[in-house]
């Protein structure tokens, strides 16, 4: 499927990379396009909860639709995702609760994402993973996963 033609496809790309990053909403919605480094594959985040900017590796799939995206991308804009104007980032609330509706998710918010990419991470450690932005694995307080299933137990905040 051409995904870059499909109405949903920015609501598809920020999903993609909140569960591969673990970044959160802002930080993916006020991406431009010069955080974006393909040779190295990084994303450079400037606007952060904290206040301190990070890299996240751009792997995978979400590699794959960054540059898809960057092919057709709108050369009046800075922000991979753009408002109308183009001027600031797109609002992705409407196309987000549509999209939940039409999937017939309840309850469920764009942080999930952040927790589940987490989640993902904390089971499958990898070459450069806990680069999620989570400031240190302690911040992986979310759960704690046991080996023997897909079981999650909350844990306090000092683990």
């Amino acid at each position: 499927t051409d995904l870059i033609n499909l109405p949903s496809r920015d609501i598809y790309l920020a999903v993609v990379l909140a569960l591969s990053t673990g970044a959160r909403k802002m930080e993916i919605l006020k991406l431009t396009w010069r955080d974006v480094d393909f040779q190295r594959q990084v994303i450079t985040l400037h606007d952060t909860k904290n206040g301190e900017r990070r890299s996240l590796p751009l792997e995978g799939h979400a590699l794959e639709l960054m540059q898809q995206f960057a092919k057709v991308r709108r050369i009046d804009a800075s922000f991979v995702f753009p408002s109308r104007n183009g001027k600031q980032a797109f609002d992705i609330r409407r196309a987000w609760e549509a999209a939940l509706k039409q999937a017939n998710i309840p309850d469920f918010c764009f942080h999930d994402l952040r927790h589940s990419a987490a989640s993902s991470l904390a089971m499958n450690v990898s070459k450069r993973s806990f680069q999620s932005g989570c400031q240190r694995i302690a911040n992986l307080r979310y759960a704690v996963l046991t080996s023997s299933s897909d079981a999650v137990r909350p844990t306090p905040r000092t683990l």
